[in-house]
């Protein structure tokens, strides 16, 4: 079992701590509602130091992300990020995972703590002749999300100045008692919010001072329950849920992050994602129900016939129904529709188009 480095004050606040992939990790503070609607009227701290922080460096950095990724690594700006799943040949997903370039020589990937190993070894085969290097610094880095409509008031009171003129999916370097943080206007809650990349040796010290800062605004520490009910009405895929190591980004509701980039066809999967958008396995859609909350693996149908299954479900706060995302048939239905979840007795839900509520992270 892996321990976050901020777990003595995650008990302090009266987190109650679960396994997650291997990591003991903070499920809830107080109760999921709260915490869930702390970051959707206010804001909320997570500590998500469980993910993985690799850096590509050397001349051929660009170029070689752009062979790897399907998304456009090179239309990228210095200070930009962006959001790409990492493809095999045969167009399956091994992993989603954020980009940040700091220069074309210089980028650092945000992998799913469950696939970090996986996420290393598949780039480092990839590398031939490419002249880069390959760092894994995830055991160096915490990282602290700072989210929701107050989320900019709490971090600008501890780094002045530093996020006045920054966009969404861009990010900054400021110098905090001599160490560097990295801080991105990124998040996986569909609110306004940022990311915090911070060495190991200042976590404490930037925890306490956003923990202190954010009192002013009524600042409630989440856990992965919040996180979960968050991405879910925001209509966010979860590698594990809509993304594994069978689906094609069309399958799992990422089919924008594949690129044409021009006339190049030469990044890994290509042949296989062009016939994937053409005849996708399966496709992702929403659903809402009144009733019992979808669970995971639950069938979903359509006329008695099933269509396909529930991915990811939970009860949605914002709206105060169930909220759910399958795995159909393609072409199998559409927004309105009536479908039927297998629940023994049966129960009606209406097909939506993620996300459910409207994202404010712009």
């Amino acid at each position: 079992m892996q321990h976050l480095l901020l777990e003595p004050y995650h008990q302090q606040l009266g987190a109650q701590l679960t396994d997650f992939h291997g990591w003991k990790m903070p499920a809830r503070y107080s109760s999921i509602k709260e915490e869930v609607l702390a970051v959707r009227t206010g804001v909320g701290i997570f500590d998500i130091s469980h993910m993985g922080e690799i850096i590509i460096d050397g001349n051929d950095a660009e170029i070689f992300l752009d062979t790897l990724l399907p998304n456009a690594v090179a239309a990228l700006h210095d200070g930009q990020a962006l959001y790409s799943p990492l493809c095999r040949e045969d167009g399956t997903i091994v992993d989603d995972l954020l980009v940040y370039r700091f220069t074309s020589r210089r980028y650092m990937l945000v992998v799913n703590a469950s696939n970090r190993q996986k996420d290393y070894d598949h780039i480092a085969a990839a590398v031939g002749n490419y002249a880069v290097t390959i760092n894994d610094i995830s055991d160096t880095i915490v990282l602290l999300a700072v989210q929701g409509p107050q989320s900019a008031n709490v971090v600008r009171n501890v780094f002045p100045g530093s996020i006045d003129n920054l966009n969404y999916f861009y990010f900054t370097t400021v110098s905090f008692n001599g160490h560097d943080i990295l801080i991105a206007r990124t998040g996986y809650t569909g609110e306004h919010g940022y990311e915090l990349y911070i060495p190991a040796e200042a976590a404490e010290s930037v925890w306490k001072e956003l923990y202190n800062a954010g009192q002013e605004y009524a600042l409630k520490p989440c856990g992965l329950g919040a996180r979960d009910v968050l991405r879910l009405e925001a209509g966010l895929s979860l590698y594990g849920n809509e993304i594994d190591d069978t689906t094609s980004p069309f399958d799992a509701g990422i089919g924008w992050t594949v690129k044409q980039k021009g006339n190049m066809h030469t990044y890994i999967g290509y042949e296989a994602l062009l016939k994937a958008k053409q005849h996708p396995k399966k496709t992702t859609i929403g659903i809402i129900t009144s009733g019992r909350i979808p669970r995971k693996g639950t069938t979903v149908l359509k006329d008695g016939t099933p269509l396909g299954v529930v991915t990811s479900g939970t009860f949605s706060f914002a709206l105060n129904n169930g909220i759910a995302l399958c795995a159909v048939t393609p072409h199998s239905t559409a927004p309105d529709d009536v479908v039927t979840l297998d629940l023994g007795s049966g129960q009606n839900a209406t097909v939506v188009r993620p996300p459910f509520i409207m994202p404010q992270t712009k």
